[in-house]
């Protein structure tokens, strides 16, 4: 039974793990915000403050639905033609922002304490394919029939998020926990 359970979750659980998008944090050991995606980051600094304008500040973009080599019709020449044959029937572009507003980590003996808070922002735009042709080629493709919009949204969050962190430094394990409190700002 224990066996079959084991099987069971492994095989469930890709489908519940969301990846994050920040892939060089964890390798940052002594980087602040590494505490961010690995809750039992050990520093080398017994002290670190982060201040608005002199912290972290993130901001990233993606899109879904082509790349620029994929379009590029000459050197440095966009095809808008070539554009529209790539994108896929629902396509996305994504955004996010975040900028640390204060943060605060200092060690005692072998523990290390932590608060930061933290300002983020995150946006999904959903686009159909049949919009950007329609900017692209005109209507005349859709005279007799229908263009379908159905995918377009858009997702807009803002939040603040208030975070506080333990790390106790042992012989050979580092062991950490991390809590927050999102507060929500807006929302579209």
């Amino acid at each position: 039974m224990k066996k079959v359970l084991i099987i069971f979750l492994a095989s469930i659980m890709p489908l519940l793990i969301q990846a994050q998008t920040e892939l060089t944090l964890p390798f940052l050991p002594n980087v602040y915000q590494s505490g961010y995606v690995n809750a039992a980051a050990v520093p080398e600094h017994k002290v670190s403050i982060g201040l608005p304008g002199l912290s972290s500040v993130y901001f990233g973009v993606a899109n879904t639905g082509f790349a620029y080599k994929d379009i590029e019709a000459e050197k440095n020449v966009l095809d808008l033609n070539l554009l529209v044959s790539e994108l896929k029937k629902k396509n996305f572009l994504y955004g996010g922002a975040s900028a640390d507003l204060f943060s605060l980590r200092v060690k005692a003996r072998k523990y290390f304490f932590s608060v930061n808070i933290t300002e983020k922002v995150s946006s999904r735009f959903s686009y159909p394919k049949d919009l950007i042709s329609l900017v692209v080629k005109g209507n005349a493709q859709f005279v007799g029939g229908e263009a379908d919009f159905s995918s377009l949204g858009l997702d807009i969050m803002h939040y603040r998020e208030y975070g506080i962190n333990l790390v106790k430094e042992g012989r050979k394990w580092a062991w950490g926990g991390r809590l927050k409190y999102l507060n929500g700002l807006s929302n579209v």
